[in-house]
């Protein structure tokens, strides 16, 4: 408690109570200069209370005291302090004023501050460059005065050495300049042609929150030609990790200095100029690490709808803490995994397939939980969905259970790529309302849990029992086909789909195009139209008498129909294979259309009767879909993809080569037809195989 008493018994003895005569700094008006970080004197001795009165006062305080004044201008933007605290024979108060004396404005008061003894006082502030400030100090109460040292601290030291570097936040411009600053060691360890090693710099620092490829740059944000070096170590062990002094395109010899970034990794970054001469303001930029990935993490896994495709890039994914091995393939935990999730709402198949990707996946399906994770499905290559190197699963679902699907590319192999699972669900497009966009290719489906839609089949047996939609816009003029062939048999002939396509996407206006029942293979539907270019078709699958699975759906432009697809090649992309022209086997007006192939690559043609599957045959990077051992080969006409990178042959059909000799198309019959080409894998030479084909000519 303060002892106000005493403090009066004591002033009044010494007899200066408030002693008459000149002051130094008595008033605002004659405020003394105050240093920045030096400890400096004042006597409030004989001072004389000043206007304004305080605005701050302990309990039991008076608003007005003996004071002197101190004053500084501020040299920087910075949180100022000013502080009597342990420093001062009395109790002390302080307040700090911007403005000027005539018209003084507080920016901050303090009594006592906890933890100074004797109650001194400590005021923080935010000090902005060029403002004068004035210091006022003086007592609890009017009648405190007496001796002590008073501190300003000042602005931090600039950036001069890499002890003093000055913080900086990824991702973020921070200004700086090199006017006036020194010589730093250890030299630059680069410098382009006529650099100087030294050159003034200044220095920052940063810890690293993730491993990635960062840059430290000046590029085109700075009035001078720079030069950046990045370390880690530390100031007195430095180890570069990154250099430039000019940087191709950046404006004025700018920099960009690229280094990988390791997470809980300090930085030191340095900014000086190509010469011992160059000097000047910027602003500097250290990238910051890319977002992370949402499903890098079992527990952070992204929900699948159930037959729509989730496209996805895992060039950024990490390897997932305490996942297990995949159990199949070579058993290793590919490093580049993400993670997804689906529930199943009855009992049923499931099929989860990576079919669509651009490189060689690997994936596995689990029940259970993130921490105890149940494998119920995996596969490597050549899975029930998709051949080749494109990981795909089917298994037996159970009704509410929820599942962990986790795909990777093999061996650590990344890029763009879509997963898909198809499951017993609340279908999405279980009515014509919620029709689902397709387009040429293959597309899975499923009318598992499906409900009838309302919109009865004119073939069939109580096929709309169970149905789902999917609507297409044709591209082009064409003739269309959609062909459900394989899908019976894939479901051990416990699925016979019924199929209708209806011109338009009017729902409440539908005029049937066709229905059919078994005119694909087996018992699976098949309905070729033309169709117009710009115009819509409903789709609509259903099962005969009510059955359920899953299926493919194969929708063609042109001719024909795809029998496989090629594999990626050294564009990136899979050659397609289609056919134009006329499907009357008399008329002999057929060609052959490729595209997406190597530059400047020799193909040859390939037919057969008959279809096959051989994986990568003679070492190949594709996959030959057409029966070898009945293989005709039109070895007369060689074709070059040229400059775009396509070819377009016409077969005579009245003498197609075959392992027997030559035969002519005739109605009725099928041919499957595929392409053979020259590529290369990393410089080296190979061949790949276009996309499969087939016809039945008319």
């Amino acid at each position: 408690m303060k002892n106000s008493c005493f403090k009066f018994l004591a002033a009044a003895a010494a007899g200066t109570v408030f002693a008459s005569g000149a002051f130094a700094q008595d008033e605002c008006s004659t405020a003394l200069p105050l240093a920045f970080d030096t400890p400096t004197a004042f006597d409030t001795t004989g001072a004389t209370p000043s206007a304004p009165d305080f605005s701050c006062f302990a309990g039991g305080g008076t608003l007005t005291s003996q004071d002197v004044w101190f004053e500084f201008t501020s040299t920087a933007d910075y949180m100022a302090q000013v502080t009597t605290c342990g420093t001062a024979g009395y109790d002390t108060k302080i307040e700090v004023y911007d403005g000027s004396c005539g018209a003084l404005v507080s920016i901050g008061c303090t009594d006592d501050t906890s933890g100074c003894a004797g109650f001194t006082s400590t005021v923080d502030f935010a000090a902005v460059t060029g403002t004068q400030y004035f210091v006022r100090i003086g007592a609890w109460r009017l009648i405190d005065f007496g001796a002590g040292d008073v501190l300003l601290v000042g602005p931090p030291p600039p950036p001069f050495e890499c002890a003093d570097a000055a913080d900086i936040v990824p991702g973020t411009l921070t200004d700086f300049d090199t006017t006036g600053a020194t010589l730093s060691s250890p030299d630059f360890s680069c410098a382009a042609g006529g650099g100087d090693p030294t050159s003034p710099d200044v220095w920052f620092t940063f810890t690293a929150t993730a491993d990635y490829m960062a840059q430290a740059t000046t590029c085109g944000t700075s009035t001078y030609d720079t030069k950046i070096e990045v370390y880690d170590g530390t100031c007195g062990a430095l180890v570069t990790v990154g250099c430039n002094d000019d940087t191709s395109g950046c404006a004025g010899f700018t920099s960009v200095a690229d280094f990988a970034a390791v997470n809980g990794t300090q930085y030191w970054v340095r900014v000086g100029g190509w010469q011992s001469g160059d000097f000047g303001a910027g602003q500097l930029l250290v990238t910051s690490p890319p977002p992370a990935v949402v499903n890098d993490e079992c527990a952070g896994a992204i929900a699948l709808a159930s037959g729509v495709a989730e496209p996805f890039d895992n060039t950024l994914a990490t390897f997932s803490a305490g996942a297990p091995g995949y159990s199949c393939g070579n058993g290793v935990s590919d490093p580049l995994d993400l993670w997804y999730s689906f529930t199943a709402l009855e009992d049923g198949t499931i099929d989860v397939e990576t079919c669509l990707s651009a490189f060689d996946t690997r994936l596995e399906v689990y029940s259970g939980d993130c921490g105890s994770l149940v494998s119920e499905a995996c596969n490597d290559d050549n899975g029930p969905l998709c051949s080749g190197t494109r990981a795909s699963v089917s298994f037996a679902g159970t009704a509410g259970t929820t599942y962990l699907a986790r795909v990777a590319g093999f061996s650590g192999g990344s890029g763009l790529g879509e997963i898909v699972a198809t499951y017993p669900d609340a279908l999405g497009n279980d009515d014509c309302s919620g029709a689902l966009p397709v387009g040429p290719g293959l597309t899975v489906f499923s009318n598992a849990g499906a409900t009838d839609s309302g919109n009865a089949m004119t073939c069939g047996l109580n096929a709309a029992a169970n149905d789902v939609w999917f609507v297409y816009t044709a591209s082009a003029d064409c003739p269309v086909t959609v062909d459900l062939s394989g899908t019976d048999a894939n479901n051990a002939g416990n699925f016979d789909p019924t199929m209708t396509i209806y011109d338009g996407s009017d729902c409440m206006n539908l005029v049937e195009i066709a229905c059919d029942d078994d005119s694909g293979v087996g018992f699976d539907s098949l309905i070729s139209f033309t169709a117009t270019a710009g115009s819509s078709y409903l789709i609509q699958i259903g099962g005969f008498n009510g059955q359920n699975g899953e299926g493919l759906m194969n929708l063609t432009e042109g001719l024909g129909s795809i029998v496989c697809l090629g594999e990626v090649n050294s564009t990136g992309l899979a050659a397609t294979l289609k056919i134009s022209g006329s499907d009357v086997a008399s008329d002999n007006d057929m060609t052959l259309n490729v595209a997406n192939l190597p530059m400047n690559s020799n193909l040859l043609f390939v037919n057969s009767r008959e279809v096959n599957f051989v994986a990568n045959p003679g070492g190949s990077q594709g996959n030959l879909c057409i029966a070898s051992f009945s293989m005709g080969r039109h070895l007369g006409a060689i074709m070059n993809s040229g400059a775009t990178g396509t070819v377009a042959f016409t077969p005579n059909l009245a003498n197609i080569p075959t392992n027997l000799g030559f035969e002519a198309a005739i109605s009725g019959n099928t041919w499957y037809w595929q392409g053979w080409y020259r590529d290369t894998v990393a410089g080296t030479a190979t061949s790949n195989l276009t996309a499969a084909t087939c016809i039945t000519f008319n």
